[in-house]
């Protein structure tokens, strides 16, 4: 069973964020939660703005994810997006993917679950009102993001 304390506050260079060191240490996957605190958007989407689809400019959104990836140690580079839906599409990440819904806009696919079985891919899925479900299979090293 996971206490309480298994969220974690860390900040690095301003930006302000939550990891679960009981998964992290496990070697398999970095896990960074946003918060607020360290972006440059400003307006109604002030700070760490992170939705490529608000009002805000994409250039604004790549260096909030640049400034949330760096202070990770995560490369922004290897990011997954997908364009969630109340679906039950999901996405298969892996390399050929990197860029999708970031860097490259021209193939980002409506999907509400993200699964990766390949190391160094960063998995991205925002929430809101829906739950975050995370899944980590340590046998198959795969993991899974999926909004519901």
């Amino acid at each position: 069973m996971i206490d309480s304390a298994a969220f974690v506050k860390k900040e690095k260079d301003g930006v302000a964020y939550y990891a679960i060191p009981f998964l992290d240490d496990m070697g398999l996957v970095t896990t960074a939660f946003s918060t607020r605190h360290g972006g440059v958007s400003t307006g109604e989407t002030a700070r760490m703005n992170l939705g490529m689809y608000r009002k805000d400019t994409r250039e604004n959104v790549r260096e909030n994810y640049r400034r949330l990836f760096s202070a990770a140690g995560l490369d922004p580079h290897k990011a997954v997006l997908s364009r969630q839906v109340h679906g039950t599409d999901y996405l298969l990440a892996g390399p050929e993917r990197h860029g999708l819904g970031l860097w490259d806009d021209s193939r980002v696919s409506a999907a509400d679950a993200l699964l990766c079985a390949h190391p160094g891919t960063a998995l991205v899925k925002h929430s809101a009102d829906c739950a975050s479900l995370f899944v980590l299979d340590p046998v198959h090293k795969a993991i899974a993001l999926a909004h519901s």
